[in-house]
């Protein structure tokens, strides 16, 4: 039986023959049609390459990441259903590769925003009531890389660290703010993070990694954010409890 490979339009290049499935976005309600339909599953990729394997291998995949993602260390993948964010439950990948030749010539904005997935996989760990000692012990590796190592590499390592984390201990506010944010306004996931990150930080008094974050996303309705944010439950499980008329004057 052949492998059956999925990458995205940067890493074709790296796959001959003709078994593969070229992703182009985040996978929607569609993917689910084909669910669990291949053996023998390579990612090479971001985040949605990634969770677009999980989805369609029956078994556990095998990756090579190029982005901060963390898709590669956790047991779920994520799809859209309209506006709405959804959990696939797959497998944890059976083996995750990293490959330099793979990711030295990442976009700058790719590197951004992933970089700022990253970060907020860790911070909304860091102020989950759920955290662990073990996932703050990943969140907080994952933030002192990027801190330290400024390279490709380093930041999917990293990444590593974070999906470890969020493996745990799930996501919190950061996350149920971006979902809307890109459901409604197709802002991009790491993009919404960016400018999520350092206003929500405020709130919650922690300091960030000094990285150019986000400053404006363009002509947004808070008041319609935190109304979809706040109907996911995570929205609420901070360590912290700040209000939604907060929230939203600290994000307009």
């Amino acid at each position: 039986m052949s492998d059956f490979f999925v990458c995205s339009k940067s890493t074709k290049k790296y796959i001959s023959g003709n078994n593969f499935h070229l992703v182009e976005s985040p996978p929607n309600s569609n993917i689910l049609k084909e669910a669990k339909t291949f053996s023998r599953v390579i990612a090479i990729g971001g985040g949605a390459v990634i969770d677009t394997a999980k989805i369609l291998s029956k078994e556990p995949i095998i990756c090579y990441p190029t982005t901060a993602s963390g898709s590669s260390d956790t047991s779920h993948a994520v799809y859209w259903d309209g506006h709405n964010k959804k959990n696939f439950q797959s497998f944890l990948p059976k083996r995750v590769i990293l490959s330099s030749e793979f990711v030295k010539d990442l976009p700058k904005h790719l590197v951004l925003e992933t970089k700022c997935d990253l970060i907020a996989h860790c911070l909304d760990v860091l102020w989950s009531k759920d955290k662990t000692k073990e996932s703050q012990r990943f969140a907080n590796e994952g933030l002192n890389i990027i801190n330290e190592d400024s390279s490709n590499y380093g930041l999917i390592k990293a990444g590593r660290l974070g999906g470890k984390a969020i493996e745990i201990t799930a996501t919190t506010i950061l996350h149920a703010l971006s979902y809307p944010l890109t459901g409604v306004y197709n802002i991009s996931h790491g993009l919404a993070l960016s400018f999520l990150i350092p206003r929500i930080s405020s709130l919650m008094n922690t300091g960030i990694p000094k990285i150019k974050y986000t400053q404006s996303l363009g002509n947004i309705d808070w008041d319609l954010v935190v109304s979809k944010a706040s109907e996911y439950p995570k929205f609420f499980n901070t360590n912290q409890t700040i209000d939604k008329k907060t929230i939203i004057s600290s994000l307009s």
